[in-house]
């Protein structure tokens, strides 16, 4: 008979939105679920916790980005919610790629629109632009031989998800 009692930690992996304003702050609101995830008490302020690390409870990882909805191009996003409206576009089109990335979008989208945003992630070609999207920021992820390499948010994700199958 197989035991699996230990076995959860191993085949689990949490992906979540941040939901942060910008790229150096965490809400507090998100203290309790990473003290979880970790298995143990940190320093909120530290950026470094704000990631895995290989002894933390279980696999997890928070977007880099707001929500999910900040990793998909601009324009397959104004193709997909006419209530964006042309002003709105410019002004998120002409900002840094700092406030792209934490664009709370959620106030101008119809309600509903958590629901169908997956779906923007399975349209013909999107791959090549999510890499070009997500270009800008890169983690470190340790190779096997100990080395530290840069690599994208999603290639990470990839990763996780590979280690548990």
């Amino acid at each position: 008979m197989v035991e699996y009692a230990g076995i959860i930690e191993e085949k689990t992996l949490s992906i979540f939105d941040s939901d942060r304003d910008s790229s150096d702050f965490v809400k507090r609101d998100k203290y309790n679920m990473l003290e979880f995830l970790k298995g143990r008490k940190f320093d909120i302020q530290d950026s470094v916790e704000w990631s895995y690390q290989v002894h933390d409870r279980f696999l997890w990882h928070m977007w880099y980005k707001r929500e999910l909805e900040n990793y998909v191009p601009l324009a397959t996003l104004y193709d997909a919610y006419p209530e964006i409206d042309a002003l709105v576009q410019k002004q998120i089109s002409d900002s840094d790629e700092e406030a792209q990335d934490f664009f709370k979008f959620g106030t101008i989208l119809a309600k509903g629109y958590k629901n169908t945003a997956p779906e923007l992630f399975l349209k013909i070609g999107i791959t090549e632009k999510l890499q070009t999207k997500c270009a800008h920021h890169t983690v470190k992820i340790e190779l096997p031989n100990g080395t530290l390499t840069d690599v994208t948010e999603i290639e990470k994700v990839l990763l996780m998800i590979a280690r548990i199958i």
